[in-house]
């Protein structure tokens, strides 16, 4: 694990880590300057959300950044403001493993057992619930936007497929079945899947057409829990030997190989060392310059991705499951235990 100094400062029930720095003077004849420091780096506690009973698996931002939805392993979805206010509860049937907020602010999409509920995000009406065509757990969803501007959700399952789902009829389009082993997580940019299964695989594949845009990345034998797209591109998956591998850009490959599993590409990642257990979350701020982990070994790292070095390195009570930024990227929600923290970013 990377060691960094850093000084904790208490404040109320959260902790600001600061990265300090010294003040360099640069003396010359004339005129002289004081070369500026950096603002150090830190995260403050702005709240602490509490109602759920049992573990916390997924969290998902409104876009406007009003509200915030969890969902855990007591069957709930629960929907706040950001006051700690809750504003609605869904008991669904089974684990809720993952909840999506569509682009648009309208639907929230949320995965219990095998099924997958579309939920009105402003009135919280049930618009549809599937349970057919899952035949194991949902364990991640997301939403793209295809060529003709409509949104569609796509969800993943251990049954080892991804299902394209037309956002308004709530019906499947296609189903993508190129996974030979259980997909633990998936991401989305544009139109753009990235599926991460047990076994260490990553495909990257269109919504739109459900063809794999290059071949899969296999970089370790270790199953994948996270997997997180930037704005720009970057590619960051989390593994269960606590490793994050880092792509440049995961929409394109420079070297590819076929093999018996098909297209293979080869591109070396950036690995990132930090965790010492699995990595079971990922998510990189809106800008893509910082990238949150979050693990079995209890610790939130938040890396600098120019510097591909961490900023922060925090140990929590318990295991964290689930890491979502804000829209603006002023506040970091991370889900540990049966809490949902609230950080604000000071940078």
């Amino acid at each position: 694990m990377y060691a960094c100094r850093h000084e904790p400062v208490w404040a109320g029930f959260g902790v600001t880590t600061a990265f300090a720095q010294r003040l360099l003077t640069q003396k010359v004849s004339l005129p002289t300057h004081k070369q500026l420091t950096p603002a150090p780096f830190g995260i403050s506690a702005q709240a602490i959300f509490t109602q759920h009973q049992q573990t916390v698996k997924a969290l998902t931002w409104s876009p406007d950044e009003q509200m915030l939805a969890s969902g855990g392993n007591d069957h709930l979805t629960l929907v706040w403001q950001l006051d700690g206010t809750l504003l609605r509860t869904h008991m669904l049937d089974a684990h809720v493993r993952a909840l999506a907020w569509s682009p648009n602010g309208l639907q929230l999409v949320a995965g219990a057992g095998t099924t997958v509920t579309f939920f009105d995000a402003h009135t919280g009406t049930q618009l549809a619930r599937n349970t057919e065509h899952h035949t194991d757990v949902v364990t991640a969803l997301g939403w793209v936007q295809g060529p003709s501007g409509l949104l569609h959700a796509v969800s993943a399952g251990a049954d080892k497929k991804a299902i394209v789902w037309n956002g308004q009829s709530h019906q499947p389009e296609r189903t993508f079945r190129r996974h030979t082993a259980a997909i633990e997580a998936l991401t989305t940019l544009q139109g753009t899947v990235v599926t991460a299964s047990q076994g260490g695989v990553a495909r990257v594949w269109n919504a739109t057409s459900g063809q794999e845009i290059h071949g899969y990345y296999f970089d370790t034998q270790q199953t994948l829990r996270a997997v997180a797209f930037s704005s720009g591109g970057a590619l960051a998956t989390g593994s269960d030997d606590g490793l994050i591998h880092l792509w440049s850009d995961g929409r394109t490959c420079i070297r590819q190989v076929q093999d018996a599993f098909g297209m293979h590409c080869v591109d070396t990642p950036i690995r990132l060392q930090g965790h010492t257990h699995p990595v079971q979350a990922l998510a990189f701020s809106p800008d893509g310059t910082l990238l949150a982990s979050g693990g079995e070994d209890r610790h939130l790292i938040i890396w600098s991705i120019p510097k591909k070095t961490p900023l922060l390195i925090q140990k929590q009570q318990e295991g964290l499951t689930a890491l979502a930024w804000s829209p603006s990227g002023q506040v970091l929600a991370e889900a540990v235990g049966t809490r949902v923290m609230l950080w604000r970013i000071h940078q």
